[in-house]
């Protein structure tokens, strides 16, 4: 038997309203039949009778938690399962490490939040997100200067703050929840062989050889965990063809730094975009305001000339791009942050 530890104060989690694998395990221990049923099996497995229609979202980032909220709408349960412990608060987590770099809402999709999240913007604006309007960029494109005009409006903030308001409004529903720290290791298959009916759940960390891998039953699985995922080789361990696959690596890279702008600094606009220029130009950066009064600054460049993750070489790089504006910015201003990079 695997571990049996069984940390209970799961079960009065706000985000944690199903048993985890840890509990199940314990309830076998303590000799309950009740999920010998589920126990996980090399061959396919029956469906079994529906008790109400149940979609399950592997990944509890953004797309993972939009997709819970409108299957919402449509099913009876739906269940995210998410290999991370979800912060409570707007904190990083390590399954999302592009959220140490730039996040913005653009129209359309904050649109569509505050269609499915009334409110969401308030309460974003609420916790320090800045809103903008295209008069609040100072951007270079290709073609030089951009003409500044008023255009639809956005948000920036860390995402970090977007992720955390749209998670806790998408465990706010009813129909929603989650089991965290738990990874999918396989899909099931119905007896018909040919018919996804649902997934494979063992805790994230244990064992693999001694972890209780549970059966967790839906009409529907949605992946949404990103670029690592596992469904070319589930699919292929099911007895189907991996989809086929084209990369095409453009071997872009980032780093990203939090700084407090100097005191007293004024400026006739609140962003900076200062855009590559191919061939001879591979490099870009940017700078956007972020909750607490400060910027995040993120430097980009294409084919390899990755920018530094230190801070002599980071400025630098700041300084090479089509206009000094942005280094002269940042100059005099104090990080707050290490910084990270995305290769």
């Amino acid at each position: 038997m695997a571990n049996l530890e069984w940390d209970k104060s799961s079960r009065w989690d706000p985000y944690f309203n199903m048993p985890t694998a840890r509990e199940i395990e314990l309830d076998l221990a303590l000799g309950s039949d009740s999920w010998l049923s589920l126990l996980a099996s090399d061959q396919p497995v029956p469906v079994p009778p529906p008790s109400g229609r149940h979609a399950i979202v592997i990944g509890g980032s953004m797309a993972g938690l939009l997709a819970a909220r409108v299957l919402a709408d449509h099913f009876d349960r739906v269940t995210i399962v998410d290999r991370d412990r979800l912060p409570v608060e707007a904190k990083f987590r390590d399954g999302v490490p592009q959220s140490r770099h730039l996040h913005a809402l653009l129209k359309r999709g904050l649109s569509v939040l505050e269609e499915l999240f009334a409110g969401l913007e308030s309460e974003l604006l609420a916790a320090g997100a800045v809103r903008l309007t295209g008069r609040d960029f100072l951007r270079m494109s290709a073609a030089g200067w951009a003409r500044r005009f008023e255009g639809p409006p956005l948000i920036a903030a860390t995402r970090e703050l977007i992720e955390w308001s749209v998670r806790s409004r998408t465990l706010q529903h009813p129909k929603v929840s989650v089991l965290q720290e738990q990874e999918i290791v396989g899909l099931l298959v119905a007896s018909d062989s040919a018919t996804v009916a649902g997934v494979q759940v063992r805790a994230r960390g244990s064992d693999r050889h001694q972890a209780l891998t549970v059966p967790l039953y839906g009409e529907l699985v949605v992946d949404a965990s990103g670029r690592n995922s596992k469904a070319p080789e589930w699919l292929e361990a099911i007895g189907f063809a991996k989809p086929q696959e084209t990369l095409i690596n453009s071997f872009l890279g980032y780093s990203s730094c939090v700084f407090a702008p100097r005191p007293g600094f004024q400026a006739d606009w609140k962003v900076l975009m200062l855009g590559d220029k191919p061939p001879a130009m591979p490099r870009a950066g940017a700078l956007f305001p972020i909750e607490g009064d400060r910027w995040m600054v993120t430097l980009a460049g294409y084919g390899r000339d990755y920018p530094p993750t230190n801070m002599a070489g980071f400025m630098e790089f700041a300084r090479s791009l089509r206009s000094d504006i942005l280094y002269q910015t940042i100059k005099d201003a104090k990080p707050l942050s290490r910084i990270n990079g995305f290769r």
